[in-house]
């Protein structure tokens, strides 16, 4: 796979797209969010962690595989206040779906991210591509090769924490780890 933004690769017979530059938050005709790129993704874990949009009622679509390249990647939804824990609801509460397309080398390492992820952009609840859902439905998603690694918070590959009525439907995990 080479350096360059929009390079593709194919595994198994499925094609990947490396991260580039396109416009974040493609918004869709019919009202919901479409991802196509790793920037797309940064965007709405900007937007949820910073509590611009909890994506209540909104569907987020993954619109192709997206290839991480196993850089760190802050979560989507951090849930927490900085260091007294108290809940300040900057959650997912949308619906993600994945359109079961693949999410490739998601990594996070709360090790490398110092004094319990407090080196990535925010102090978070868990860990995994979502650290934090509320009222929130997940569905169709692939992840492949995940690697996430935190001490003191909730981890999962999916999703850290789960909190009130979430629904996870059609979703694989392979060749991934919590460690």
């Amino acid at each position: 796979l080479s350096n360059c933004a929009g390079s593709k690769v194919v595994i198994n017979g499925v094609e990947y797209v490396q991260a580039d530059n396109a416009t974040y938050g493609v918004y869709t005709v019919d009202g919901d969010y479409e991802m196509n790129t790793l920037a797309d993704m940064q965007w709405l874990a900007n937007k949820v962690n910073t509590g611009a949009e909890y994506f209540a009622g909104k569907t987020v679509k993954l619109a192709n595989n997206i290839y991480l390249s196993n850089q760190l990647f802050d979560p989507i939804g951090w849930g927490y206040e900085h260091d007294d824990f108290t809940a300040n609801g900057k959650t997912f509460n949308g619906t993600f779906d994945g359109g079961n397309h693949i999410i490739f080398g998601l990594y996070q390492n709360g090790w490398e991210a110092n004094d319990c992820g407090k080196t990535y952009s925010y102090d978070m609840a868990g860990g995994g591509l979502f650290a934090s859902v509320e009222n929130a439905t997940i569905k169709n998603l692939v992840m492949i090769d995940a690697i996430v690694t935190f001490e003191c918070v909730e981890a999962g590959i999916v999703v850290g924490l789960a909190q009130g009525s979430c629904t996870f439907d059609n979703i694989r995990i392979f060749d991934s780890k919590i460690a």
